[in-house]
């Protein structure tokens, strides 16, 4: 038996569609139109930045001032009532104390990551790190 006769063999008992790839090509052809059509009717967006491939300028967050004076308020009070208390000889409740604790770490956490953005020296803004 040649290897035709064979391959002939094998395919005849296999249930194959003769028209599958005839039908994979026109869906194929049919979804790159589609995809074409897509793009043709789809706009760029309009965009507010330069084309200089920079971040654009963005000032630091406002900050209402009541919330940094609170922070301050228990980062600085905290300590003293403890410290007070201690000098005092007069004992604290624990809760009372974890309230100080948690409350101080809070505020400390809050007044690091709420800090206003620092100028430099010089006016120049193009340093902004987005240029190697």
């Amino acid at each position: 038996m040649s290897t035709d006769e064979e391959f002939d063999r094998i395919v005849a008992g296999l249930d194959v569609d003769p028209t599958a790839a005839e039908r994979l090509d026109a869906a194929a052809a049919k979804a790159a139109k589609a995809a074409e059509e897509r793009k043709e009717t789809e706009t760029a967006p309009e965009s507010d930045f330069d084309d200089d491939l920079s971040y654009r300028d963005v000032g630091p967050v406002d900050l209402p001032e009541q919330d940094r004076l609170i922070a301050w308020a228990f980062l600085v009070a905290g300590p003293a009532i403890l410290i007070g208390a201690e000098l005092a000889s007069k004992r604290l409740s624990p809760v009372f104390v974890g309230f100080l604790l948690l409350g101080c770490a809070g505020a400390l956490v809050y007044l690091i990551l709420a800090r206003p953005a620092s100028q430099s020296a010089s006016d120049d803004q193009t340093e902004d790190g987005t240029a190697l």
